[in-house]
């Protein structure tokens, strides 16, 4: 094959130059629906995140509410464990106290005519064979075969406290 002359190449010419711009204009074609679908692809990518972002900071709401909805139940549970525990020893406190203040009657100077209603009391429910004994912080304790009565003060102070059922309510409102 020969060198190409001057001649050829000036022919020639206007063809190069028709091909160089089909070129161009080709490229710039591709070149701009490129940037097309860059931009679309772009676009849906940021309308995705933007997706994931809003289910995103959805789900950490729900589990946020699901959280504090537990925080709070926990927090009750505190709340009336410890308001059940000092009702308990608020109540177990006058207990004590209503026991103790029933057995300072032995103290007193007519705790011999109580004994003696008990005693009574004791015999008309057991009858006179009941076998009576004095309960140590006071009161009598009775007993015939089959059947036994308490009527002892601390059992007296009990019956007392319990028979105060709903009116203890009152203790604990503020």
């Amino acid at each position: 094959m020969t060198a190409p002359t001057p001649e050829m190449i000036a022919a020639l010419a206007p063809l190069r130059e028709a091909l160089l711009r089909r070129a161009r204009a080709e490229a710039e074609r591709t070149l701009t629906q490129a940037r097309r679908e860059a931009a679309a692809v772009l676009g849906a990518a940021e309308r995705e995140a933007a997706d994931v972002a809003e289910r995103a900071r959805a789900r950490g709401e729900a589990e946020a509410a699901e959280v504090l909805a537990a925080e709070r139940a926990r927090a009750r549970r505190v709340v009336r464990s410890a308001d059940l525990a000092a009702r308990a020893a608020a109540y177990e406190r006058l207990r004590t106290e209503v026991v103790a203040a029933v057995r300072g009657l032995r103290d007193e100077p007519g705790y011999p005519r109580v004994r003696a209603r008990l005693v009574s009391e004791v015999r008309r429910l057991l009858g006179p064979e009941a076998e009576i004994t004095d309960a140590p912080d006071g009161g009598v304790l009775a007993r015939v075969a089959g059947a036994r009565v308490d009527r002892t003060l601390d059992a007296f102070a009990e019956r007392a406290v319990t028979a105060l059922g709903p009116e203890i309510d009152g203790m604990w409102a503020p």
